[in-house]
């Protein structure tokens, strides 16, 4: 089959950089924002996804080529719309509509250059280029965290079943001798995401039914489940009666690609047992897509799109830019009061400062902070405050809550909720608590977001409202409160509240004077 590339003229050929040039314009300052989300062990596979989704869209260019048509208006859309996604993102320090903004864009000028009849065709790897973005990062931790105790509780299970005496408390297994603890890195998480990719990829090269598929996506979770939880079993049992060594270093990490051979030979299993119910094999590689032919027409043009297009795309990605920038440019940063006069004497409590290490500091991003214990020499408890504050919020250079931060840390949450105001005990604004055990204690934590003369709980409040001030007042400024304690073994939960109630109200009193209302 012959495929001819393009129309005589040869500037038709410069069409294409002109267009990617306004694109990297545009998502410029995203780039190592998506490449630091990428590098990250749970999402390493993302550099593969655009690969895979090129190469097919590569291969069904002749379909591609002889559905062309002039219906591009809703391209034109799309890419306003991805505007306004990347702006909100930018705003309103939400990564995963910056990172939605890239996908819709990319969708939206295959839809200007191709038409609508086209981009039909694309469809499978556009859901396929949909795994460039990772899930939120609370999202990814809460997720992680409930696979973490799925594992382990089914591994225990195993390890009955097999006979091995263990003991489970949470994520913890206790041998008597030793004890192993199953990790975030060991949730699962990493192989979840990868596996539901892999059944997508193994449906759409060896079944035709969408049936087929769509039951090889379901089964997907199971599977990557099922994989990791006979990994941490055969973990335990080394571990049990050979070295703890087993449970790190290149054996670890070697168990975890027989986890991804794993998924592709049980995934691949399913299908062809799925495929056995579905009608003869057209003995292709790829499937033909829905609408597409088996006869291939012998020759097709792919036409380049004209420079004037070319040039209104690259034009309208640049527009976009240069106009966010602008806005975002007028953002108005007010003074503030440095924390590094904040009261060492709160109430009864006396506090003793301490400083982050670079490292964390650089990760933080704040441009304030605030961190100490603070000891009451009546109640002999402690508390520990923190507060960043941020001048100016982008996506990255945001305050966000503690939660994966505490998970991350090895916390597990025993119980979640917002509490209202408590007017009896001084605190007359809403707080976000969070329960949390590990090893055997228990830690009290309350959070709020303290920004722009509001007090907000709730993250997706926080969220909501800093894009709208973004917008009607030029502001972006705020800092996240956090207080903690944790719990003595002769304290209850409401007890130990009582205390971070009373020292959260002295708290937020103070802070007004530092923060700008």
């Amino acid at each position: 089959m012959a495929l001819s590339l393009g129309n005589k003229f040869p500037g038709h050929y410069f069409s294409w950089p002109i267009i990617v040039a306004g694109w990297v314009y545009l998502f410029r300052n995203e780039f190592s924002l998506l490449n630091s989300q990428w590098s990250q062990d749970d999402f390493s596979y993302c550099y593969l996804v655009p690969l895979v989704a090129g190469y097919i869209a590569w291969q069904k260019r002749a379909s591609i080529a002889a559905n062309q048509d002039s219906t591009t208006w809703p391209g034109f859309v799309g890419i306003f719309l991805s505007g306004v996604l990347l702006l909100a993102g930018r705003l309103g320090s939400l990564e995963s509509f910056i990172f939605l903004s890239m996908w819709l864009s990319i969708v939206s000028v295959s839809l200007v250059l191709l038409g609508w009849k086209a981009i039909k065709q694309l469809a499978f790897p556009a859901l396929l280029l949909l795994f460039i973005i990772p899930p939120p990062a609370f999202i990814e931790r809460v997720l992680s965290f409930n696979l973490r105790l799925l594992s382990s509780s089914l591994s225990f299970q195993l390890l009955n079943l097999l006979n091995v005496p263990v003991f489970l408390e949470g994520n913890i297994f206790d041998f008597g001798t030793l004890t192993l603890q199953v990790v975030d890195a060991c949730s699962g998480l990493r192989y979840l995401l990868p596996t539901i990719f892999l059944s997508l990829l193994v449906g759409y090269i060896l079944n035709t039914r969408f049936l087929s598929r769509a039951i090889l996506v379901l089964i997907s979770a199971p599977v990557a489940i099922l994989l990791n939880t006979i990994r941490i079993t055969i973990t335990g049992i080394l571990v049990r009666y050979i070295s703890p060594a087993l449970a790190e270093g290149f054996f670890h990490d070697f168990q975890g690609w027989l986890i991804y051979l794993g998924a592709i030979a049980l995934l691949t299993i399913a299908s062809l047992v799925l495929k056995r119910f579905e009608g003869p094999a057209t003995g292709r590689i790829l499937p033909p897509a829905p609408g597409e032919s088996e006869e291939k027409p012998s020759s097709q043009t792919f036409k380049h799109p004209k420079i004037k297009l070319a040039i209104l795309v690259s034009g309208l990605f640049i527009v976009l830019s240069v106009g966010m920038s602008s806005f975002i440019g007028t953002q108005t940063v007010p003074s503030w009061k440095s924390l590094e006069t904040f009261p060492l004497q709160i109430g009864d409590w006396t506090g003793t400062r301490s400083y982050l290490d670079k490292a964390t500091l650089d990760s933080l991003w704040a441009d304030d902070y605030f961190l100490a214990a603070y000891s009451n020499a009546v109640t002999g408890s402690t508390i520990h405050l923190f507060v960043p504050y941020y001048k100016v919020q982008t996506a990255q250079h945001t305050a966000h809550a503690p939660t994966s931060c505490l998970l991350g840390s090895g916390w597990e949450i025993a119980g979640r909720s917002e509490l209202g105001p408590a007017a009896a005990k001084g605190r007359d604004f809403p707080v976000q608590q969070l329960v949390l055990s590990k090893n055997g204690e228990q830690l009290l934590s309350n959070f709020w977001f303290q920004q722009r003369g509001r007090i907000l709980a709730s993250e997706l409040s926080n969220k909501v409202f800093l894009l709208i001030d973004a917008f009607v007042m030029h502001r972006s400024d705020g800092a996240l409160v956090r207080v903690e304690m944790v719990i003595p073994r002769d304290m209850t939960v409401a007890q130990a509240q009582t205390e971070l109630d009373v020292f959260a109200a002295q708290v937020e009193s103070t802070l007004r004077t530092y923060l700008p209302n």
